[in-house]
């Protein structure tokens, strides 16, 4: 009896004809028509060796992605404050690759795949992440492009209000399989700002006050941002009313004459900026010794990063 006999073919693949697209898109593969014969018994050996083909040829595997352990995600973070989020929910063995941007700690050895805007495709489809987070500053080409590779997209806005940051962050858990451990952690982040309300509701007076944020130009909170809730959430009054691009001058300032003054100084020389306001010897804050500065992480987007900001200022409203 002649033993069963199984044919396997490999042809070319029209898809990666299409796109070109690979970890080594240098190399220019003429895949002959194969015929690889071999017994039933020898199927097992047929099969490691069709792997090794596929992998040693693409330059990327295939993942399979079905019945994955939670241990298995990989995510891809576009955005500073996403991979701060991560971290904090303990999931930066779920981070494959991250901004040049991004904080991380230098023996995970997370691979730079981005600058703010611009990702670098070809690098992220090697990675074969299960999510990436991007941003709204993301090129709407590269997000289509990732998206063609069967890579799950997901674009973040960028949080209105504290209340959307936390939403944010559940959302964020629940994608890399931390959802339990993401709402335990705004529970109480929640807690700490029901109690900040508590303190600061019934006061009769709403003292004025200026977040500037860096120095040439500087910008002013708007109206409508998360970054707006550090100042009502304290009880306060944004002296900026107007939904435009933020930029405002001293001139603008010295007329609404704020109780307070808080600089982000993005990088900025925090002594200089106070001596420019100190001064106008008229304006209210530098008469009652009221300019402080306040760490960058202010505009970063995150429970965490809001928590310790609003207490900051909280605690700066209210030195005796």
């Amino acid at each position: 009896m002649k033993p069963n006999i199984i044919h396997l073919t490999m042809a070319r693949d029209d898809d990666y004809k299409k796109h070109n697209v690979g970890c080594h898109t240098a190399l220019k593969i003429n895949y002959k028509r194969m015929k690889i014969i071999i017994s039933i018994r020898n199927i097992a050996v047929c099969s490691f060796l069709y792997a090794i083909i596929l992998i040693g040829f693409t330059g990327c595997g295939h993942r399979e992605t079905t019945n994955k352990k939670s241990e298995s995600i990989r995510a891809i973070s576009l955005i500073p404050s996403v991979t701060q989020i991560i971290y904090e929910l303990g999931a930066e063995n779920r981070l494959a690759g991250c901004t040049n941007y991004c904080i991380t700690r230098p023996e995970d050895s997370i691979e730079i795949v981005s600058s703010v805007i611009k990702p670098n495709v070809e690098k992220i489809v090697c990675l074969q992440p299960d999510i990436v987070f991007a941003s709204m500053m993301t090129q709407a080409q590269d997000l289509e492009s990732l998206r063609k590779f069967g890579i799950n997209v997901k674009v973040l806005p960028s949080p209105k209000n504290f209340s959307e940051i936390c939403d944010q962050f559940i959302e964020i858990g629940e994608d890399i399989d931390k959802k339990k451990e993401a709402e335990k952690i705004i529970e109480t982040y929640r807690r700490t700002i029901d109690s900040l309300s508590l303190e600061t509701h019934g006061n009769n007076s709403k003292p004025k006050i200026f977040i500037q944020i860096g120095s040439d130009p500087i910008f002013g909170v708007l109206p409508g941002t998360f970054m707006e809730d550090y100042i009502t959430l304290t009880g306060g009054e944004n002296i900026i009313k107007t939904d435009n691009n933020g930029v405002v001058n001293r001139e603008f300032v010295v007329t609404c004459n704020p109780d307070y003054i808080f600089l982000v100084m993005m990088g900025g020389n925090v002594n200089d900026e106070i001596e420019q306001w100190e001064k106008i010897s008229g304006l209210k804050a530098v008469r009652e010794e009221h300019i402080f500065a306040i760490d960058e992480t202010a505009c970063q987007p995150t429970p965490k990063s809001f928590i310790k900001t609003i207490k900051t200022i909280d605690s700066l409203m209210h030195i005796k």
